[in-house]
């Protein structure tokens, strides 16, 4: 094969590659688009729903060495 031929199967190669790259692209901003649509469409109180558990935990560890220090200040 002549270098002219060389350099046109290269171009060729390197236009598919590029497409290749460019639909994965556009596949990988469908997928996100698509969670997106989803976490959109779950009711504000659901989306929230996984912070409440830590916030839980840290009530409950503030609050108990607050209640602690309350009632021995009561007993005594």
């Amino acid at each position: 094969m002549s270098e002219r031929e060389n350099l046109e199967l290269e171009s060729r190669r390197l236009q598919v590659e590029m497409q290749l790259m460019i639909v994965q692209s556009m596949r990988d901003t469908a997928e996100i688009n698509r969670k997106n649509l989803e976490m959109l469409s779950k009711p504000v109180w659901r989306s929230f729903e996984h912070f409440w558990v830590p916030i839980f935990i840290g009530c409950a560890l503030v609050s108990t060495p607050a209640a602690i220090v309350f009632l021995l200040h009561k007993l005594s």
